[in-house]
């Protein structure tokens, strides 16, 4: 879990320097930091330009496609140049017209490791490959071999041009008409259940095969968030999606009592985990025991390509997929609904496109599929909560899902009171409690 590096001067920094009075960003006025972050994020955008028109990408592409020349078509105006919070992506252009994208991993808001981000790549790579083979509608996704580019400055993948544009979230705030968000999600459920009948023995995410085996192996999920600065980096797999939930709990809690997570105010995020990890052991609706099934780890909108008919192309960005329970894999997508909104106003109900993805299973036939979509608002607050500190109305969701007592408390400030009595007797909590 790295929250070291400071964004407005750039620097990793260690837990004694990383605050004052060592740390001497921590002086400057909000427009101060803003203008110096600013400044950071300029010149490493530069800096990445410079080593992608200087490496030897197009001679690694133009191999993984028969020697046919390519270029890169970099944009005059840079600040045309297509970038995500992970990756910037940058066309290629073969000689016959065949256009790809190579992924680029942002590599300067975190300590360069080769290793790490070789894994992270290897698994979406490993997922489209998996993906394709059984005729779903992703593009195509091509490694170069890890000699072919010194990992340490650029670590990329090709993947192919999908024509349309990515949905943006949320997908009912007007921007779509309503026939064609029905539309979209019509396509969405046929999409998931062809995913649907793909199985996996356990819980983490896609890997190529090991040595001398014949298909891909699951290994540790991926993610930029629960991990280590080292090797093997992710946390799993595991053989049921209660360990996974319960070994992320466990894996906060630690990183709180190191300093790394929330080192101002660690205590309301850790009694936060201390709850979580109680809820988590029991609740008694896993489906652990598999089979286990793929997910998309980023479903906001931006990974559907659709024209502007409301076709979708493609579903793309599968860097954070994992397998996990058919409950999880089929909750409705984050693309369908507004959290925040709902917990601010109290209340559970589905929203209007989760109910249009509900019908469309159901209309297609696959009642179980509508049935997880129903029943998946437990994985939609885990999937905020966890790593994250509280606030009330995510405490309370969680009770009102999970049909618990409710708190009758109106501030986090009031909960936290409450649940220094209810786990005063955890060690871990003692350094945290003035």
């Amino acid at each position: 879990m790295r929250y070291h590096r400071c964004t407005s001067c750039g620097k990793h920094l260690c837990f004694t320097h990383a605050f004052r009075p060592f740390h001497k960003c921590l002086e400057l006025d909000e427009d101060e930091a803003e203008e110096a972050g600013n400044q950071v994020y300029s010149d490493e955008f530069y800096a990445r330009i410079k080593r992608i028109k200087q490496s030897n990408i197009p001679a690694v592409a133009s191999s993984l496609r028969d020697n046919i020349p390519c270029v890169l078509d970099i944009p005059e105006n840079l600040q045309d140049v297509m970038e995500g919070g992970v990756n910037a992506l940058i066309p290629v252009v073969f000689e016959d017209g065949h256009r790809w994208l190579v992924r680029v991993k942002q590599q300067d808001n975190r300590p360069p490791l080769d290793g790490f981000n070789r894994m992270i790549a290897e698994s979406e790579v490993e997922t489209i490959k998996v993906l394709r083979e059984r005729g779903l509608q992703v593009p195509g996704a091509y490694l170069p071999s890890s000699g072919d580019t010194d990992q340490s400055q650029l670590c990329y993948f090709f993947v192919e041009f999908v024509k349309g544009t990515p949905l943006e979230l949320p997908l009912s705030d007007g921007e779509y008409p309503e026939e064609k968000q029905r539309k979209i999600l019509y396509q969405l459920a046929k999409f998931n259940i062809e995913l649907s009948q793909m199985s996996f023995p356990a819980v983490g995410s896609l890997y190529p095969p090991l040595d001398g085996s014949s298909g891909s192996h699951i290994g540790p999920i991926t993610s930029n968030e629960m991990c280590e600065e080292t090797s093997p980096y992710f946390l799993g797999p595991f053989q049921t999606n209660q360990e996974r939930y319960l070994a992320v709990a466990d894996f906060v809690l630690r990183k709180i009592s190191e300093g790394v997570l929330c080192p101002d105010d660690p205590l309301p995020i850790y009694l936060w985990h201390l709850e979580l990890k109680d809820i988590i052991s029991g609740y008694d609706k896993w489906q652990d025991g598999g089979p286990y099934y793929l997910k998309h780890g980023d479903d906001k909108g931006d990974h559907i390509m659709a024209d502007q008919d409301g076709n979708v192309t493609a579903l793309i960005d599968w860097e954070w997929a994992y397998t996990t329970t058919k409950a999880e894999a089929f909750a409705t997508p984050l693309v369908c609904y507004d959290l925040q909104m709902l917990l601010a106003e109290g209340r559970d109900e589905l929203e209007p496109n989760e109910v249009v993805l509900i019908q469309a299973y159901e209309e297609l036939g696959r009642p179980d599929l509508a049935e997880c979509a129903r029943l998946g608002r437990f994985y939609h607050l885990l999937g905020e909560s966890l790593g994250h500190r509280p606030y009330i109305e995510l405490v309370k969701g969680m009770r009102i899902v999970l049909k618990l007592p409710e708190y009758d408390l109106d501030t986090i400030e009031e909960w936290v009171e409450e649940m220094k009595k209810k786990y005063a007797g955890v060690s871990g909590v003692k350094p945290f409690v003035h």
